[in-house]
């Protein structure tokens, strides 16, 4: 009985794995990704230890990783080219606040959770989260993108609001955009506060290779601000523009710490969930079946 069910285990895999086996591939690479909390680097993560998260400079917890199979190390050359790929179609299925599904490969840095740790970023710190990513994969389908991330947590549980900034394919229109949201998974709802077309930056700045991405809070409040950085090769700044954090219909500021004591920062790259092709979807649904007709003898 327990040959049978891999069997089908292995059936109903096999048919996931052909269903998004057309996917364009859109593999980002982050070069660096640190925080700092007023005004001082508290964490850099250079990725050129050849270990890919969880590991980090906190040690081999240092993250929460989703999706870890979409992370690998490129460490080629000397150890200061090191540099983290991330695959996100080999990451997990997420469910934003409105239902849509992405599949999403991130890393999570963990330790800001003690008040009493000098890590800990609270409302009444100023703090910024930045990653720098190179501009060699782009998202090339609808839902796509890769960004930093913070999101608000409580010292007894809880979450409430992300913020993301994105280099992000659009899902209605298709575009390229800088994205700026804030997902709220009590409401539950998003809200776009900016959606900068960037294609048209990139074509005025053709010798861009990389793109910093920040999220900032100034002390005492909990209103949050997004901006991005285009370098070229010799690391020479092209471009330092904000982004509206108040462009939505609410017209209210991004906002975290509502009711919640910290932040913590991530990374992250996310791809649209591929539908099965017809001759796929039916395998799935075959295995499916011949599981469920396992399990029913075994109840039996």
């Amino acid at each position: 009985m327990m040959k049978t069910t891999r069997i089908l285990a292995v059936a109903v895999v096999a048919a996931l794995i052909s269903g998004n086996a057309n996917a364009t591939p859109f593999q980002p690479v982050l070069d660096e990704f640190w925080i700092t909390k007023n005004f001082v680097e508290i964490f850099r993560d250079s990725f050129d230890d050849g270990v890919v998260p969880a590991s980090g400079p906190d040690g081999p917890s240092t993250y929460f990783v989703e999706g870890p199979v979409g992370m690998s190390s490129e460490t080629s050359g000397t150890p200061a080219q090191g540099k983290l790929t991330m695959d996100p179609i080999l990451g997990i299925p997420v469910f934003n606040p409105v239902g849509n599904i992405n599949i999403r490969t991130a890393a999570r840095r963990l330790l800001s959770r003690n008040p009493n740790n000098a890590n800990f970023l609270g409302v009444a710190d100023s703090f910024s989260v930045n990653a720098l990513f190179d501009l060699s994969s782009l998202p090339d389908v609808p839902a796509s993108g890769f960004g930093v991330r913070i999101e608000d947590r409580g010292t007894g549980g809880g979450n409430n609001d992300q913020v993301l900034l994105e280099v992000a394919r659009s899902r209605n229109t298709g575009n390229l955009l800088i994205l700026f949201q804030e997902l709220d998974f009590t409401t539950p709802s998003i809200e776009i506060m900016d959606a900068i077309l960037f294609q048209p930056i990139l074509d005025a700045n053709p010798t861009a290779t990389q793109i910093q991405l920040s999220i900032t809070k100034v002390a005492n409040t909990n209103v949050v601000d997004g901006s991005f950085t285009l370098f070229n090769s010799g690391g020479g700044m092209l471009l330092n523009q904000p982004v509206d954090n108040i462009g939505n219909v609410s017209n209210t500021a991004v906002q975290i710490y509502n009711g919640e004591d910290y932040t913590r920062g991530a990374f992250q790259a996310r791809t649209q969930m591929v539908v099965p092709e017809p001759t796929t979807t039916a395998l799935l649904a075959l295995g499916l079946m011949g599981a469920g007709y396992v399990r029913r003898r075994r109840c039996h």
